[in-house]
């Protein structure tokens, strides 16, 4: 490689992680245009709502029974056309110890039960940030399936007395894309 096929890769280089820290900081809305627009969407009865684009829709009964055959399935499930990236949510009662407990704490030992049921997950970072006036804690792990690799991205946070259980999952090779995008959808969630 010469100086110069270097030097070209450096500023390419360079000018993507500028172009990150941009997207990163902007807000949520200029990243999403013409037919990605966002929507707020209000769910269980308007508790919470979130911005959410307009390509993820709600799947109906019968696609969530043979993606979801567990009768525990989530009650909300989004996906976009291809139903690769899928965003799930679960309505829980806050109850025992979870009353006592904050969102991290709680999910540290969602993530610690997992483990221990299904030791092939591979775990990797885990966070919390803030919508409008909610803690929302996350953790991100990949999965193992038959037809591949999952990346999932299962979150967390208190309304009240309730819980509410989501899950953002799409293809393991996907998750670079994603990932930074439904961090930021998060920080669009807010209560009632």
């Amino acid at each position: 490689m010469t100086k110069e096929e270097y030097m070209d890769q450096m500023i390419l280089a360079f000018r993507q992680k500028y172009e990150e820290i941009q997207w990163e900081n902007r807000p949520i809305e200029e990243n999403f245009q013409g037919e990605t627009a966002l929507k707020r969407v209000n769910f269980f009865g308007q508790r919470f709502s979130l911005l959410l684009p307009k390509e993820l829709q709600e799947m109906d009964e019968e696609d969530k029974e043979i993606k979801y055959p567990n009768k525990n399935r989530p009650e909300i499930v989004l996906a976009d056309r291809y139903e690769d990236a899928t965003l799930t949510f679960s309505l829980l009662q806050r109850s025992g110890e979870y009353k006592k407990k904050e969102p991290v704490q709680s999910l540290k030992e969602i993530k610690q039960e997992m483990r221990k049921q299904w030791k092939e997950q591979v775990f990797y970072d885990s966070g919390q940030i803030y919508g409008k006036g909610l803690e929302i804690a996350w953790i991100e792990y990949r999965g193992f399936c038959l037809n591949g690799n999952l990346y999932s991205l299962l979150f967390l946070f208190f309304l009240e007395e309730e819980m509410i259980l989501g899950n953002f999952h799409c293809s393991f090779q996907n998750y670079d894309s994603w990932k930074p995008i439904i961090l930021k959808l998060l920080e669009t969630i807010q209560a009632g």
